[in-house]
């Protein structure tokens, strides 16, 4: 099920969504010894990605939207599936010059977690450009950024525990 929202509320406010409600087969293979084997698993992926986008004046306009995803698996296909959540947020604006030249800037941030093993992407960005529109089929645009990543993760591992008494324990390490 795949919905997608806008609505005018004045001439220069628009507020957008999008719904969707995905259901699916997704197929790994995974090349062995003896051959390939190909492994299937239902999964499941909801997004949720609400807009706004806010109009100044005739050449100036800004806009921010939150993207979230969530995808899980029923099965896991022997570790090689790993349920995840996306979620991200951006903001940024349109200006243009003239009727052809139109400059912009965008700036976001996001996070990618596997909330299963342990693992987290945090990454920041921006970008600014400027796109020129030679005629109704045609146009070139160009853009600068910059994008910095960083990344967590846990390393589990089995260790003994002297005691009293002696047992064997589940490790987390953070790094």
């Amino acid at each position: 099920v795949r919905s997608q929202h806008q609505w005018l509320a004045t001439d220069r406010l628009q507020f957008g969504a999008n719904l969707d409600y995905v259901r699916e087969l997704t197929n790994t293979t995974e090349l062995l010894d003896a051959g390939a084997q190909n492994q299937i698993a239902n999964r499941t992926t909801l997004n949720v990605q609400p807009s706004i986008t806010f109009t100044l004046n005739e050449q100036t306009s800004v806009n921010a939207s939150y993207a979230h995803q969530d995808v899980s698996f029923d099965s896991t296909a022997n570790g090689q599936l790993v349920n995840f959540v996306f979620q991200q947020f951006s903001m940024g604006g349109t200006h243009f010059l003239t009727s052809n030249l139109r400059l912009f800037a965008t700036g976001f941030a996001s996070e990618f977690e596997t909330p299963d093993i342990g693992g987290r992407t945090r990454t920041y960005g921006g970008q600014s450009g400027a796109g020129y529109q030679f005629t109704q089929d045609f146009s070139v645009e160009g853009a600068i950024g910059y994008v910095k990543s960083d990344i967590q993760f846990e390393t589990r591992f089995l260790a003994i525990d002297p005691g009293p008494p002696p047992r064997i324990v589940l490790v987390t390490q953070q790094e």
